[in-house]
C-alpha cells in the first residue's frame, strides 16, 4: 500500500443522492445520482485537478456513475464495504455520516494502489453478489446483537427464526455462484447444436472403438463370438 501524489476523491453513495468529498482537503459537496448530477460532479471533480475517485459498492446504486466517471477519464476504484469498515477501525473513526464516509472512502482510496489492469465490465455483476453477501453478513451480526437484548420467548424464536432464514439465503447465494460459470457453459453448449452433434459423435466413435477391444477380450476368456 503506497501513498501517492494522486489527488483522490471520495463518493459515498446511496439510491438518490451522492456524497462526494477531496481527501487532503475540506471540500465536500452532494449531487444527485442521476446522469446530470454525475455530469456535475465529473466537471467540478475534473476542475480540483481529482484524477483518482473511490466509491463504496451499495448493491448497484453506484453503478451509473462509476461507468460515467470511466468514460470521463477517471480512475474508480469500487471497495466494498468489508475494506472501508476495516480502514475506519484501523484509524479510529467512529463518527458516521454521509459527508464523513465520502470522506473516509476518499482516505482509504489514497492509500491503495492503482489497478494494474483496466476494470473488466463483466465482473460487475460479481461485486454485485459480493456486495449482497455482504449485507446478509450485516444483517444478521444486526439480528444476533438484537437477541442479545431480548427477552421475551416469541420474539426471540422470531429473531432465531430470521437468523436462520438468511443463514439459508447465504447459503444459497454461494451455491449459485458457484454455479454460475457451469450454467453459463451450458448455456453457451446449449446455442451450438452443430457442435453438441460433433461431440455426440466423435464421442460414440470412441466409445465403440474401445467397446470393440474389451468385448474381444471376453470373447476370448470365455469362448464366445459377438
Amino acid at each position: 500500500m503506497t501513498q501517492t501524489n494522486t489527488l483522490t476523491a471520495g463518493i459515498d453513495t446511496s439510491k438518490d443522492k451522492l456524497d462526494v468529498a477531496i481527501h487532503g482537503s475540506t471540500t465536500c459537496w452532494h449531487d444527485d445520482n442521476t446522469a446530470a448530477g454525475w455530469q456535475r460532479i465529473a466537471e467540478r471533480l475534473t476542475a480540483a485537478g481529482v484524477t483518482r475517485v473511490g466509491i463504496e459498492a451499495t448493491g448497484g446504486y453506484e453503478r451509473g456513475v462509476v461507468r460515467h466517471l470511466r468514460e470521463r477519464g477517471f480512475t474508480v476504484l469500487v471497495l466494498q464495504p468489508m475494506q472501508v469498515k476495516a480502514y475506519a477501525r484501523m484509524h479510529l473513526h467512529r463518527a458516521k455520516n454521509d459527508a464523513i464516509d465520502a470522506g473516509l472512502i476518499a482516505a482509504c482510496t489514497a492509500g491503495l494502489e492503482p489497478p494494474a489492469i483496466p476494470p473488466d465490465a463483466r465482473l460487475e455483476a460479481l461485486a454485485g453478489h459480493l456486495t449482497f453477501v455482504e449485507q446478509i453478513e450485516e444483517d444478521k451480526v444486526r439480528l444476533k446483537t438484537r437477541l442479545e437484548h431480548t427477552d421475551d420467548p416469541r420474539l426471540r424464536r422470531v429473531i432465531k427464526a430470521d437468523i436462520a432464514e438468511l443463514g439459508k439465503r447465504r447459503a444459497t447465494e454461494a451455491i449459485n455462484e458457484r454455479l454460475r460459470p457451469i450454467r453459463a457453459r451450458r448455456a453457451e453448449l446449449m446455442g451450438d447444436r452443430g457442435h453438441l452433434r460433433q461431440v455426440l459423435l466423435e464421442g460414440s466413435a470412441a466409445a465403440r472403438v474401445l467397446a470393440r477391444d474389451t468385448l474381444a477380450q471376453v470373447s476370448a476368456a470365455i469362448h464366445t463370438q459377438y
